[in-house]
């Protein structure tokens, strides 16, 4: 399997990630790697990573971070939607729970 970064902060986030984790084996094929032609227009790698934080390089770190957070406030809602339906599902238990356990104590009180 063939796994293709945009950029090399996207290599290091899978390297890092919980995904990466689960590969016995990780290889890299040295044919397959290029090389960004951007880095020689910067006489200081530090001024490229600014551009891009900036947002001035065509899908740099800035707007690549930007979507991550929009993806993770989707994710956090959709998590609190599957708590709350949790929460009232166990509602729902406990109150059965309690009208099984009140017509048990009626029944018994009818003996």
């Amino acid at each position: 399997r063939l796994l293709l970064f945009s950029t090399k902060f996207d290599l290091f986030k899978f390297l890092i990630s919980y995904d990466a984790a689960t590969f016995d084996h990780l290889q890299f094929d040295e044919t397959k790697i290029e090389n960004c032609d951007r880095q020689e227009n910067y006489k200081d790698p530090l001024d490229l990573v600014r551009d891009e934080m900036a947002g001035n390089e065509k899908g740099g770190v800035k707007k690549m971070l930007d979507r991550e957070i929009l993806e993770l406030k989707r994710n956090h809602s959709d998590l609190e939607k599957k708590i709350l339906v949790t929460e009232m599902r166990n509602l729902e238990v406990e109150r059965r729970n309690f009208e099984l356990e009140r017509e048990n104590f009626e029944l018994k009180r009818k003996n």
